[in-house]
């Protein structure tokens, strides 16, 4: 079965883009303030989304499958 193609399934890929490009930036950051306002920017970014808390379930998918590879866990 084919997913459709909702507004809130693409504003849960776009969360989970979001958080792809935040922890790429807070990787390479030169600073920890940059880190934050980094951090910062993604989080009000996933609020201008037409569904915010499906935007902030795809950002949590992706964080949380970065650190559970990072610290070689599974829930």
């Amino acid at each position: 079965m084919i997913a459709a193609h909702t507004t809130a399934n693409c504003a849960e890929q776009a969360g989970s883009a979001i958080a792809t490009n935040c922890l790429n930036d807070i990787l390479n950051a030169p600073s920890q303030a940059v880190s934050v306002t980094t951090l910062q920017t993604a989080l009000l970014d996933l609020q201008r989304l037409p569904h915010p808390k499906r935007a902030a379930g795809g950002f949590a998918v992706a964080l949380v499958a970065v650190l559970e590879r990072g610290i070689g866990a599974s829930l």
